[in-house]
Protein backbone atom coordinates (compact mmCIF):
# COMPACT_ATOMS: atom_id res chain seq x y z
CA UNK A 1 0.00 0.00 0.00
CA UNK A 2 2.01 3.15 -1.25
CA UNK A 3 1.12 6.70 0.60
CA UNK A 4 0.78 4.51 4.15
CA UNK A 5 3.07 6.50 6.61
CA UNK A 6 3.90 4.95 9.93
CA UNK A 7 5.17 6.53 13.31
CA UNK A 8 8.85 5.62 14.51
CA UNK A 9 7.21 2.29 16.37
CA UNK A 10 5.62 0.82 13.17
CA UNK A 11 1.75 2.32 13.92
CA UNK A 12 -0.32 3.65 11.33
CA UNK A 13 -2.32 7.47 11.80
CA UNK A 14 -5.94 5.23 11.60
CA UNK A 15 -4.03 3.34 15.17
CA UNK A 16 -2.86 6.56 16.29
CA UNK A 17 -6.00 8.41 16.07
CA UNK A 18 -8.39 5.20 17.08
CA UNK A 19 -6.12 5.02 20.04
CA UNK A 20 -6.16 9.13 21.06
CA UNK A 21 -10.10 8.20 21.29
CA UNK A 22 -9.46 5.15 23.29
CA UNK A 23 -7.77 7.26 25.80
CA UNK A 24 -10.45 10.46 25.59
CA UNK A 25 -13.35 7.82 25.97
CA UNK A 26 -11.59 6.29 28.85
CA UNK A 27 -11.99 9.05 30.86
CA UNK A 28 -15.33 9.97 30.03
CA UNK A 29 -16.96 6.65 29.96
CA UNK A 30 -17.04 4.68 33.94
CA UNK A 31 -16.28 1.25 32.54
CA UNK A 32 -13.20 0.14 30.74
CA UNK A 33 -13.40 -0.25 26.86
CA UNK A 34 -12.84 -3.63 25.81
CA UNK A 35 -15.06 -4.85 28.42
CA UNK A 36 -18.12 -7.17 28.17
CA UNK A 37 -19.89 -4.46 29.30
CA UNK A 38 -20.42 -4.09 25.56
CA UNK A 39 -17.61 -2.13 23.99
CA UNK A 40 -17.84 -2.73 19.93
CA UNK A 41 -14.36 -3.68 19.01
CA UNK A 42 -13.43 -3.41 15.50
CA UNK A 43 -13.23 -6.65 13.50
CA UNK A 44 -11.03 -7.35 10.75
CA UNK A 45 -12.94 -10.63 8.48
CA UNK A 46 -11.05 -12.68 6.35
CA UNK A 47 -11.36 -15.29 3.48
CA UNK A 48 -8.77 -16.48 1.37
CA UNK A 49 -8.89 -17.64 -1.98
CA UNK A 50 -5.88 -19.12 -4.10
CA UNK A 51 -4.00 -16.22 -5.21
CA UNK A 52 -5.52 -13.21 -2.62
CA UNK A 53 -7.38 -12.60 0.53
CA UNK A 54 -10.59 -10.65 0.89
CA UNK A 55 -11.09 -8.42 3.72
CA UNK A 56 -14.05 -7.24 5.48
CA UNK A 57 -14.29 -4.48 8.17
CA UNK A 58 -17.31 -4.81 11.06
CA UNK A 59 -16.75 -1.89 13.10
CA UNK A 60 -19.39 -1.96 16.20
CA UNK A 61 -20.94 -5.01 14.71
CA UNK A 62 -21.58 -2.71 11.31
CA UNK A 63 -19.63 -3.26 7.91
CA UNK A 64 -17.89 -0.58 7.06
CA UNK A 65 -16.45 0.62 3.28
CA UNK A 66 -12.73 0.45 4.07
CA UNK A 67 -9.88 -0.08 2.05
CA UNK A 68 -8.38 -2.29 0.68
CA UNK A 69 -11.01 -4.69 0.41
CA UNK A 70 -8.78 -7.17 -1.30
CA UNK A 71 -5.16 -7.93 -1.21
CA UNK A 72 -3.18 -10.31 -4.08
CA UNK A 73 -0.25 -12.25 -4.23
CA UNK A 74 1.50 -10.73 -7.11
CA UNK A 75 1.83 -13.69 -9.59
CA UNK A 76 4.57 -12.24 -11.51
CA UNK A 77 6.84 -13.02 -8.70
CA UNK A 78 8.41 -16.33 -7.70
CA UNK A 79 6.51 -18.32 -5.07
CA UNK A 80 9.10 -17.17 -2.32
CA UNK A 81 9.21 -13.41 -3.26
CA UNK A 82 5.36 -13.54 -3.67
CA UNK A 83 5.12 -14.67 -0.10
CA UNK A 84 6.94 -11.75 1.13
CA UNK A 85 5.06 -9.36 -0.98
CA UNK A 86 1.55 -10.21 0.34
CA UNK A 87 3.28 -10.50 3.89
CA UNK A 88 4.11 -7.02 3.42
CA UNK A 89 0.72 -5.96 1.82
CA UNK A 90 -1.24 -7.82 4.67
CA UNK A 91 1.10 -6.13 7.41
CA UNK A 92 0.16 -2.17 6.06
CA UNK A 93 -3.18 -2.73 5.65
CA UNK A 94 -3.43 -4.70 9.07
CA UNK A 95 -1.87 -1.38 10.45
CA UNK A 96 -4.54 0.75 8.88
CA UNK A 97 -7.24 -0.65 9.59
CA UNK A 98 -6.39 -1.09 13.03
CA UNK A 99 -8.67 -4.22 14.12
CA UNK A 100 -8.79 -5.05 17.52
CA UNK A 101 -9.53 -9.16 16.46
CA UNK A 102 -9.11 -10.88 13.13
CA UNK A 103 -11.47 -13.94 12.23
CA UNK A 104 -10.28 -16.41 8.74
CA UNK A 105 -13.64 -18.04 8.35
CA UNK A 106 -12.74 -21.98 7.53
CA UNK A 107 -14.47 -23.25 4.09
CA UNK A 108 -17.34 -25.88 4.16
CA UNK A 109 -16.66 -29.09 5.84
CA UNK A 110 -17.34 -30.57 2.02
CA UNK A 111 -14.77 -28.22 0.42
CA UNK A 112 -12.91 -30.14 -2.15
CA UNK A 113 -9.74 -28.75 -3.89
CA UNK A 114 -6.79 -30.04 -5.63
CA UNK A 115 -3.78 -29.71 -3.70
CA UNK A 116 -2.29 -26.56 -6.28
CA UNK A 117 -5.71 -25.06 -4.82
CA UNK A 118 -5.57 -25.57 -1.56
CA UNK A 119 -2.00 -25.27 -0.29
CA UNK A 120 -1.64 -21.51 -1.74
CA UNK A 121 -5.35 -20.79 0.14
CA UNK A 122 -3.93 -22.16 3.63
CA UNK A 123 -0.54 -20.48 2.66
CA UNK A 124 -1.88 -16.88 2.69
CA UNK A 125 -4.11 -18.17 5.97
CA UNK A 126 -0.96 -19.11 7.44
CA UNK A 127 0.86 -15.64 6.67
CA UNK A 128 -1.93 -13.98 7.86
CA UNK A 129 -1.94 -15.49 11.15
CA UNK A 130 1.83 -14.52 11.56
CA UNK A 131 1.77 -10.88 10.73
CA UNK A 132 -1.44 -11.03 13.23
CA UNK A 133 0.44 -12.79 15.81
CA UNK A 134 3.75 -10.51 15.40
CA UNK A 135 1.35 -7.31 16.17
CA UNK A 136 -0.48 -9.09 19.16
CA UNK A 137 -3.69 -9.55 17.72
CA UNK A 138 -5.91 -12.13 17.87
CA UNK A 139 -6.89 -14.24 15.31
CA UNK A 140 -9.80 -17.21 15.67
CA UNK A 141 -9.79 -19.23 12.96
CA UNK A 142 -13.53 -19.84 12.84
CA UNK A 143 -15.92 -22.74 12.10
CA UNK A 144 -18.83 -22.21 9.72
CA UNK A 145 -21.35 -23.19 12.43
CA UNK A 146 -20.08 -21.19 14.74
CA UNK A 147 -20.37 -18.44 12.33
CA UNK A 148 -23.53 -19.12 11.79
CA UNK A 149 -25.10 -19.91 15.37
CA UNK A 150 -23.76 -16.30 16.06
CA UNK A 151 -25.52 -14.58 13.75
CA UNK A 152 -28.84 -16.25 14.25
CA UNK A 153 -28.59 -18.06 10.82
CA UNK A 154 -31.01 -21.09 11.15
CA UNK A 155 -29.11 -24.37 10.34
CA UNK A 156 -30.71 -25.14 6.96
CA UNK A 157 -29.79 -23.70 4.17
CA UNK A 158 -26.59 -22.68 2.85
CA UNK A 159 -24.59 -19.86 4.70
CA UNK A 160 -24.81 -18.40 1.08
CA UNK A 161 -28.52 -18.13 1.10
CA UNK A 162 -28.53 -16.07 4.21
CA UNK A 163 -25.51 -13.89 3.33
CA UNK A 164 -28.13 -13.25 0.91
CA UNK A 165 -29.95 -11.20 3.44
CA UNK A 166 -26.57 -8.76 4.26
CA UNK A 167 -26.39 -5.92 2.78
CA UNK A 168 -23.35 -5.91 0.66
CA UNK A 169 -20.90 -3.35 1.25
CA UNK A 170 -18.51 -2.29 -1.08
CA UNK A 171 -16.41 -4.22 -3.72
CA UNK A 172 -15.85 -8.17 -4.51
CA UNK A 173 -18.92 -9.17 -2.45
CA UNK A 174 -19.69 -12.24 -4.83
CA UNK A 175 -15.96 -12.71 -5.27
CA UNK A 176 -15.52 -13.91 -2.01
CA UNK A 177 -15.83 -10.57 0.12
CA UNK A 178 -18.91 -11.34 1.73
CA UNK A 179 -16.94 -14.74 3.19
CA UNK A 180 -15.18 -12.30 5.01
CA UNK A 181 -18.17 -10.18 5.78
CA UNK A 182 -19.81 -12.76 8.00
CA UNK A 183 -16.19 -13.77 9.59
CA UNK A 184 -16.28 -9.72 10.09
CA UNK A 185 -19.68 -9.75 11.89
CA UNK A 186 -19.43 -13.06 13.63
CA UNK A 187 -17.80 -11.68 16.89
CA UNK A 188 -18.07 -13.90 20.24
CA UNK A 189 -21.21 -11.73 21.17
CA UNK A 190 -22.87 -12.50 18.06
Amino acid sequence: MSGVTTSGNGVGPAYAWRESCRVALSVVLPIPLNSSHGEMSRSLGVWAKKQEVYLAVADGGVLVDVDPQRIEAPSIMEANERLGGFLTSFRHALHELSPDEVRILQPEQTYQASYSEFAPKVALETAVRLVCDEDDIPVEVLHRTTARSRLGFGRSGSLDSHIEGVASVGKYWNAGRKYAAVAALAGEGG
